[in-house]
């Protein structure tokens, strides 16, 4: 081999290696796009999410209680509560 052919080969293998990075990044970025998607769902989806449990007056009621509840220390009565506005909450959520 001579110092021309070496030379080429070694150009050619440059610009495989260049290729390869070019779509290690595009991988990423898609990866990086699709976590950034999914986030972006969610944090709409937990927005949605309050506007139902403000607007649900047995929610409202609940938190109510629950706080009385905190501030008198009655643990049982407590979980009750706070079982009985997770299940709520459950309801008013639409496609869950």
């Amino acid at each position: 081999m001579n110092k021309l052919e070496i030379k080429n080969l070694v150009k050619e293998a440059i610009q495989e290696i260049k290729q390869e990075n070019l779509q290690q990044e595009s991988k990423l970025g898609k990866i990086l796009g699709g976590v950034a998607f999914v986030a972006a769902l969610l944090a709409g989806n937990a927005k949605l999410d309050q506007s139902f449990y403000k607007n649900d007056p047995q929610i409202i009621q609940l938190e109510k209680d629950l706080l009385k509840a905190k501030e008198s220390g009655d643990k049982e009565k407590i979980k009750d509560i706070a079982r009985k506005l997770k299940n709520r909450k459950i309801v008013v959520t639409p496609f869950k």
